[in-house]
């Protein structure tokens, strides 16, 4: 615990169990005060975090903490989203070298190694995944047979309309519970992987960020791999930042449509504002390969993969028409310098229409016409 929250920025404040303050709310835990919260035997304390930052366009120096280069607050601009790429891929070389020199002594290394992180990275699920309760109630039976247990739920009374719900799965399962026990919807009934589309059904988008923290931290720690948590939250935000369209209301949205939260909320904001009827949809989770194509810049997803098919749908259609060059692949591909750093800083503090943000059409790259200045 010690090194997970050291680094962070307090939530609220934090105090011993006698009420003495150790760290005061949004402010960075040191190494000193994070070994004093452990002493004072606290077993959670509310921190920033990337997962939950409410950020439009990337995140916030206070949800990401301390710049681990520096050791001090990350300063605006700083292109975390690379480092944690790089902070994570590297170390996934050596764990793929490692795993190889080892495979004579133990093959299963191969299969929970790095094709673990992969399938854990793309959102796929297991060939065998952990059985989960889709309902709360107690576990009225437990019969055995020649090959499978055959399991019996009965439903809470607080579940109204719910049926009983029979499950059988092979007896070569591990169950983790036993006859008169309480289950809660999602919770794990036979050991192994969890199906990532029904943890997050069941479970909630922050039990899903939680399980993937846990188990990507598992496969390097395993193979004496230490890496910062937030770099796998950048992550893991990414993945996890989509929501898909389920009723449009009266927004420009298509239903199916996959679109940003943080984007979701600005829009049903202002059609709340306008009397109207609000879209609704369903956290999504996209692996890296699809989130990459599902990025606001369509020049970005254009040079990823599906070239074709991105250009053609960002032209034909009305909302993801314009990129407004907001990132750095696609101000490396026209050119442009990237907008990090002090370039960054500038960009924001000049307000002359000369430094204003660019936008590119998907029409205008199909006629090779000249980039566009944004309005005033």
């Amino acid at each position: 615990m010690e090194g997970r929250i050291e680094g962070r920025m307090a939530l609220k404040t934090i105090k011993d169990k006698n009420g003495n303050m150790i760290v005061k709310a949004n402010e960075m835990i040191t190494p000193t005060q994070a070994k004093e919260i452990v002493e004072a035997g606290l077993e959670e304390v509310e921190v920033r975090s990337p997962l939950t930052c409410t950020t439009t366009h990337g995140v916030c120096s206070m949800c990401y903490g301390k710049d681990l280069g520096t050791r001090e607050l990350v300063e605006l601009g700083e292109a975390v989203g690379i480092i944690a790429a790089q902070s994570i891929g590297e170390p996934g070389t050596q764990l793929t070298l490692h795993s190889k020199h080892r495979a004579g002594v133990a093959k299963k290394e191969i299969t929970h190694g790095l094709p673990r992180v992969e399938q854990l990275f793309e959102g796929r699920s297991p060939k065998q995944t952990a059985l989960m309760s889709d309902v709360n109630g107690v576990v009225t039976s437990i019969e055995e047979d020649d090959n499978n247990y055959t399991i019996v739920i009965e439903p809470a009374k607080t579940e109204k309309g719910e049926t009983e719900r029979t499950y059988t799965v092979p007896r070569s399962a591990r169950l983790l519970i036993q006859e008169k026990d309480r289950v809660e919807m999602g919770q794990q009934i036979t050991e192994g992987f969890f199906d990532l589309a029904e943890l997050l059904e069941y479970r909630g988008i922050l039990a899903l960020q939680t399980y993937l923290l846990k188990e990507i931290q598992i496969v390097y720690k395993s193979q004496g791999v230490n890496i910062n948590d937030k770099h796998i939250e950048i992550i893991v935000k990414k993945m996890t930042e989509k929501v898909r369209v389920v009723d449009p209301g009266d927004s420009a949205l298509l239903p199916g449509e996959y679109v940003n939260l943080n984007e979701l909320n600005v829009i049903n904001e202002q059609l709340k504002d306008q009397g109207k009827d609000p879209a609704r949809g369903n956290r999504s989770m996209l692996g890296i390969s699809r989130a990459a194509l599902q990025t606001q810049s369509w020049l970005s997803a254009a040079s990823f993969e599906e070239t074709t098919n991105v250009l053609a749908s960002a032209a034909v259609n009305e909302r993801p028409n314009v990129d407004y060059l907001f990132g750095l692949k696609e101000n490396v591909i026209i050119g442009r310098l990237i907008p990090v750093g002090a370039v960054g800083d500038e960009d924001q503090e000049d307000d002359t229409t000369e430094l204003s943000s660019p936008r590119l059409t998907a029409e205008a790259f199909f006629k090779d016409e000249a980039i566009q200045e944004s309005e005033d």
